[in-house]
């Protein structure tokens, strides 16, 4: 369910996000939108890269599956946390 919400910007953040609107014909709801998928993405990738984060919590940080996000380290190039035993670990859960 959507919901209403309201931020102040400051006037350089706005006209960024008119700007980018009006190149890409959408409306600045969709911009804004977009940028907060792209930096939970981001901020998913900071958590784990950092060890703050499992794969499964990074993967729900960035609003994804574990296989997207998978992808998504090898896209940035950030190496897997997984020891050869949470991989055994994760086979054994798979095969039950």
């Amino acid at each position: 369910m959507e919901q209403v919400i309201s931020c102040r910007l400051e006037k350089k953040e706005l006209e960024f996000i008119k700007t980018h609107a009006k190149e890409r014909e959408e409306s600045r709801g969709e911009i804004l939108r977009q940028l907060l998928g792209e930096g939970r993405k981001m901020e998913a990738l900071r958590e784990y890269k950092g060890g703050k984060a499992s794969l499964g919590k990074a993967a729900s940080i960035a609003g994804t599956t574990i296989s997207d996000f998978i992808d998504l380290l090898d896209e940035f190039g950030v190496h897997s946390n997984l020891t050869l035993e949470d991989f055994r670990e994760s086979l054994l859960n798979l095969s039950k």
